[in-house]
């Protein structure tokens, strides 16, 4: 029978090298965000408040509810996003998502989108704007409205102090 003690290092090496793939909070050479990898919610010298994490882009997302109007721009893209709040994190502590802080923009930077609330998707599916409780977790949807079908994802919370600056993700 092998010793649990054998396993250890191995499994510390996988682990270490999964974490250097996936990241955390790690940009890709373009400044841009990996999917799926988590960003840190936080103005600069305060605590992290939140992870969020974008798990996955659907470009051309069909509306579920009857009666949904069409996308204005042409196409809605859905972005599937985690939240998972951390200890530091209070409720009422000025920070929530709200959809229009999601835009997409070119290769030129031009905006081309912008997020929006609309009834294209049952309302149970929609990421939650305000978050309730410290170290809970979060799902649900962001809907764009946006005129390309690729480009940036920016993500720029106007409501975090002290000159927090936002991300991006290519998609």
């Amino acid at each position: 029978m092998t010793s649990p003690g054998k396993w250890l290092p191995p499994l510390l090496l996988v682990l270490a090298l999964v974490g250097s793939v996936t990241g955390c909070s790690s940009p890709q050479a373009d400044g841009a965000q990996r999917l799926g990898a988590s960003v840190d919610i936080r103005s600069p010298h305060t605590p992290t408040l939140a992870k969020l994490t974008l798990e996955r882009v659907k470009v051309d997302i069909p509306c579920s509810q009857a009666g949904a109007p069409p996308p204005l721009r042409g196409h809605y893209i859905a972005l599937y996003l985690t939240v998972q709040t951390t200890p530091d994190y209070r409720a009422g502590s000025g920070w929530w998502i709200d959809p229009a802080e999601f835009t997409t923009v070119d290769a030129d930077g031009d905006q081309t989108g912008t997020g929006v609330t609309t009834t294209c998707l049952p309302l149970n599916q929609h990421l939650p704007e305000d978050f309730n409780e410290a170290d809970a977790g979060y799902y649900g949807v962001v809907l764009i409205d946006s005129s390309d079908t690729d480009g940036t994802i920016k993500y720029d919370p106007t409501n975090l102090l002290h000159g927090a600056t936002g991300w991006s993700w290519a998609y």
